[in-house]
């Protein structure tokens, strides 16, 4: 969350979905049921390099929202465009 603070994103506007998930999918799963719940434009999932191309893929299935990805050289943040404002 520091880095969302330090990149200007509000506190209000972050939020976290860890916790009990137990894998990329059943993130993804919850993401899905907060987007239907509270429409976003933007949505950033932070991730590391090596996970993207498996992170894209199953937000995608997910979500029906195809991820773009936009980062720093450690991490990348996918940005979901949901079309929605």
């Amino acid at each position: 969350m520091d880095r969302l603070r330090k990149m200007g994103v509000p506190e209000s506007a972050i939020e976290c979905f860890g916790g009990d998930v137990k894998s990329t999918r059943d993130e993804a799963y919850r993401v899905r049921r907060w987007l239907e719940r509270h429409p976003a434009r933007r949505l950033i999932v932070p991730t590391d390099p090596f996970h993207t191309r498996r992170v894209r893929f199953v937000f995608d299935r997910a979500t029906h929202i195809t991820p773009r990805c936009s980062g720093g050289s450690r991490t990348k943040r996918l940005r979901l465009s949901s079309g929605r404002s």
